[in-house]
């Protein structure tokens, strides 16, 4: 059975979806030094997502967020809460996970590789992404977007909110159809979350370990509870896909395992 979900955002747009932090906090990029900026056009607009830093040149992201674009009209902006302010990189190319499903939202990760290498300092650094991360009831996203839904009030801010990370067996309760490789976070207020923007933002514990991204939300259930894919479920899968993007590099640049390890 295919469940009513939605992708952050609430409207499927003909190259991305959107979604953003509402009534987070304001918050400066020294404390999100991993969050980057993605805008993306087609001839039907301009769209966004959020993506971390997995390496010098890889970005982590969701799947969503690529279907039915070319990497050309994708670029990414960082070290800068402004979304506009920050550093520009064209994208190269993406990958989409091969068994990305949209109609299930299962596998809902991608990576963005960029045409030249970040440079790495106190406003643009890595996430840390472990096999078997901390078990940490906290988290925290940050994202670009609306930060208020009634009203569609947008800030070119970064704004940040803290979120509880659901126990499976909660989520299921809530959400009998979770995929498999997803993880349920949301605030218990239910006053900051991620809503329309937010698609492939990260999920962050301890400062810098990403445990998830951004992926969907179900209307019909509380609005405060968010669907992210579980990073270290796909933690083989990066690990790959990094391996393979640095043999094909080789042969062009000279690579140095503590900028590109994963």
């Amino acid at each position: 059975m295919i469940l009513e979900l939605v992708f952050l955002a609430f409207v499927k747009f003909s190259c991305a979806f959107e979604g953003f932090v509402v009534r987070g906090d304001k918050a400066q990029i020294e404390y999100f030094a991993h969050s980057v900026f993605l805008s993306i056009r087609d001839f039907g607009g301009a769209y966004v997502c959020g993506s971390s830093i997995l390496n010098q040149k890889i970005l982590l992201t969701a799947a969503h967020c690529f279907e039915s674009c070319s990497a050309s009209n994708v670029n990414a902006f960082v070290g800068n809460a402004h979304k506009s302010r920050g550093l520009k990189y064209r994208v190269s190319s993406f990958k989409i996970h091969e068994n990305y499903d949209e109609d299930e939202i299962k596998n809902d990760i991608g990576l963005a590789v960029l045409e030249r290498p970040l440079a790495l300092g106190d406003n643009v650094k890595r996430v840390a992404i472990l096999k078997s991360p901390p078990n940490k009831k906290l988290a925290i996203v940050a994202g670009w977007g609306l930060i208020d839904e009634e009203d569609g009030v947008r800030s070119s801010w970064l704004h940040s909110s803290n979120q509880k990370v659901w126990t499976l067996s909660e989520c299921r309760r809530v959400l009998p159809g979770i995929p498999t490789g997803s993880l349920c976070a949301g605030d218990t207020t239910e006053t900051s979350y991620a809503s329309e923007g937010d698609s492939g933002s990260a999920l962050i514990i301890n400062d810098y370990i990403q445990v998830g991204l951004v992926s969907f939300k179900r209307p019909d259930t509380t609005r405060g509870l968010v669907v992210y894919s579980n990073v270290s479920y796909f933690y083989n899968w990066i690990k790959l896909e990094q391996a393979i993007w640095r043999i094909h590099s080789l042969p062009h640049m000279v690579l140095h395992a503590n900028d590109y390890a994963l």
